[in-house]
């Protein structure tokens, strides 16, 4: 079954992601932080909700749950953190979920940083991965650790690297103009940055991307890269190797750019 994910916008810059096909009326639904978008499109295209699937607790990414559940009896996959109502099917590291409806299986892969409970949903071809990684960056790291953070995304850098990556912000504009702070001789930043500009200046998305395209511009899949070491130590007038290290100077730079 040939599967379609369309990218419906929450909020002020959320992606609600809906997974569906043409053979079937069913639809799984990705971190839905609202549910009226989400509800004009299962109307629009005559669909019915299967099941949802949480990344983490953030409001932006669970307030949906609530009105979209009601009086129905959906599976809702997540972390078993207590801090997501509604949530009736935990999940735990390399538990494989299968949506019966679409013919699809997704795993899941413990993922804190961002926060503690964040969890990621993947296949060989797709990467549902909330607030962890980013198209061009990553998230903050609210309640987790850099430590956590690295080795998440060493995990994701591990995945195929023709994964599509569908995250939960259109964060792509600023976080490639801030790669190209680190990188600023790297062509393939420069050339991505430009192509995002004139997909944004028509308010289109920018996602997914694919993981190899995330390798080449994404400066925190690129912690062992002479440049990005050069570009750190140059910024904190240190002398920095580490890569974990590399990677935590590289998010505290982010954070104030």
């Amino acid at each position: 079954m040939k599967h379609i994910i369309y990218p419906i916008k929450a909020l002020t810059d959320n992606y609600v992601w809906a997974v569906f096909s043409k053979e079937s009326n069913s639809c799984l639904i990705v971190d839905p932080g609202e549910s009226d978008p989400v509800k004009n499109f299962l109307h629009s295209k005559q669909l019915e909700i299967c099941g949802i699937l949480v990344t983490h607790h953030h409001y932006d990414h669970t307030d949906g749950i609530r009105d979209l559940v009601k009086n129905k009896s959906i599976p809702v996959w997540g972390p078993d953190s207590g801090k997501i109502a509604h949530v009736n099917r935990y999940v735990s590291e390399n538990e494989i979920i299968h949506i019966n409806e679409l013919e699809l299986s997704l795993k899941a892969m413990l993922t804190p940083g961002h926060t503690l409970d964040h969890i990621s949903f993947f296949n060989d071809e797709i990467l549902f991965c909330g607030d962890t990684l980013f198209a061009g960056g990553i998230g903050r790291i609210f309640e987790g650790t850099a430590k956590q953070m690295f080795e998440s995304i060493v995990k994701i850098k591990k995945l195929n690297e023709n994964t599509k990556v569908y995250c939960g912000h259109e964060y792509t504009l600023s976080n490639l103009e801030f790669a190209s702070q680190v990188e600023p001789n790297n062509k393939k930043i420069a050339n991505r940055l430009e192509h995002v500009r004139k997909l944004r200046s028509c308010n289109k998305e920018t996602l997914p991307s694919l993981l190899k395209e995330e390798f080449a511009t994404n400066p925190f899949l690129r912690t062992a890269e002479k440049d990005v070491i050069t570009a750190i130590n140059l910024y904190y007038g240190s002398e920095i190797e580490s890569e974990l290290e590399v990677f935590s100077k590289l998010r505290a730079w982010k954070d104030t750019a």
